[in-house]
C-alpha cells in the first residue's frame, strides 16, 4: 500500500509540475497513511520504510549527492563509476539511517 501510495504521490507531483522526490512528497505520503492507519506509525515497517526514503531524498538533495550525480560530458567509464558510487553511498546512508530503528525493534542491524 505504501509503495503504491508513494508512486501515486510522485506521479501527482509530476503532473502538477512539482519536483518528483522531495521531503514534502515523503511527508505527504506519511500524512495520508497516518490519517487512515494512525497505528502504523508505531510499527517497524512504517518507520523503516519512511526513514529509508527520507535518508535517500536528503542525500540526493545534499551538495555531496548533487556532486556525485552530476553527469557532465564524461566518458562511459566515468558515468558508470558515478552510478556505482551513487548506489554505494546511498546504501551506506540508508544503512546508517535505519540502524537505530532496527536496533530498537529487533536488537540487531543489517
Amino acid at each position: 500500500v505504501r509503495s503504491c501510495l508513494a508512486v501515486l504521490v510522485v506521479l501527482l507531483g509530476l503532473a502538477i509540475g512539482r519536483q518528483a522526490l522531495s521531503m514534502r512528497t515523503v511527508a505527504f505520503a506519511a500524512m495520508i497513511i497516518m490519517i487512515f492507519r494512525p497505528e502504523a506509525v508505531m510499527g517497524p515497517s512504517f518507520q523503516l520504510s519512511f526513514a529509508a526514503v527520507a535518508a535517500i531524498v536528503l542525500f540526493y538533495d545534499s551538495p555531496l549527492g548533487r556532486r556525485v550525480l552530476t553527469r557532465g560530458d564524461s566518458g562511459l567509464a566515468l558515468r558508470a563509476f558515478r552510478a556505482f558510487l551513487g548506489l554505494l553511498i546511498s546504501g551506506l546512508v540508508v544503512e546508517f539511517a535505519l540502524m537505530p530503528i532496527a536496533l530498537s525493534h529487533f536488537g540487531r542491524t543489517g
